[in-house]
């Protein structure tokens, strides 16, 4: 009995039935246990159709996979790639990954996309700010330009008064 319960409890641990609300129960007896592995098991399957199809796949192929069985002599024969080969070629799984890798592709060029539209919206508001200090730039030279001419013309007019001021000083004298 206690080689039974070792064995439960190993499995209960494989397929982390831990993660189960109705852990209180998993102490019942044998076959309670045995059922709810067994329903988790399914569960597990039924969630992970990759796993099945390579469980099935095995199923069909363990004369060739397991050493000491009838055809262990061809199995060492074989090379690595071929076993792997063996277990590995699921076409749905194939098929799996190759619409992912389409999707992918399809994500990719969306994002490309973005990135190229992104950066021509940089380029184009880069532009607009050196157009904007450009003009900025050439109006502050204009300003500076017209303070140094009106400076300049300020100069020359209190000259005159300055002039006129003291003539008018010289005809009162």
């Amino acid at each position: 009995m206690d080689v039974l319960n070792n064995r439960l409890d190993f499995l209960e641990r494989v397929i982390d039935i831990t993660s189960e609300k109705d852990l209180n129960s998993a102490q019942g007896n044998c076959l309670d246990r045995l059922f709810k592995i067994e329903s988790l098991v399914k569960k597990m399957y039924e969630q992970n159709p990759v796993l099945t199809n390579f469980l099935r796949k095995y199923q069909q192929n363990k004369d060739v996979l397991i050493e000491g069985s009838e055809l262990d002599i061809e199995v060492k024969s074989m090379d690595i790639p071929i076993k792997a080969e063996l277990v590995l070629s699921s076409e749905e799984y194939i098929s799996e990954i190759t619409a992912n890798v389409i999707e992918m592709a399809g994500k990719i060029k969306e994002l490309s996309g973005k990135t190229q539209k992104r950066t021509e919206d940089y380029t184009k508001l880069r532009a607009q700010i050196t157009d904007a200090a450009d003009k900025y730039h050439q109006d502050i030279e204009a300003m500076s330009s017209l303070f140094v001419q009106s400076d300049y013309i300020l100069s020359k007019m209190e000259a005159k008064v300055t002039a006129l001021e003291k003539t008018l000083l010289e005809l009162d004298a």
